[in-house]
């Protein structure tokens, strides 16, 4: 999945895996009905997405805070609903705005699914 669009990413994923694993990222952001929103409107942004959100980081930290959101933290990294070759994903490191891949197998505590909406 290299397009840009998270959106579609995320629905091209869905239709792969299905809807019912939702400790996979894009199906987590997938099932969400946060802000009654239904089902399939929140979607795993792709890595063009999450550098934008990165390098807007200051107005979006400070849009977040006054709608009680959570921050773009200073560590760890987010998923994207890009994939980089067949066992590997990007993500973007929160410190410093890098994307680069990283095992799609990985458990790790400090890997976060910032799902994105559009309206």
């Amino acid at each position: 999945y290299c397009e840009i669009d998270g959106k579609s990413n995320t629905q091209k994923i869905v239709a792969q895996l299905g809807s019912d694993k939702s400790y996979y990222p894009a199906v987590y952001c997938y099932n969400l009905t946060t802000g009654d929103m239904p089902q399939g409107s929140w979607f795993l942004p792709s890595a063009l997405e999450l550098k934008t959100l990165w390098d807007n980081k200051a107005a979006v930290n400070a849009t977040l805070k006054t709608i009680g959101g959570t921050i773009i933290r200073n560590s760890g990294y987010y998923w994207s609903s890009n994939e980089y070759i067949r066992d590997s994903v990007l993500v973007l490191a929160q410190n410093d705005g890098d994307v680069s891949p990283t095992g799609k197998n990985g458990t790790r505590s400090d890997y976060y699914a910032r799902c994105a909406v559009k309206y």
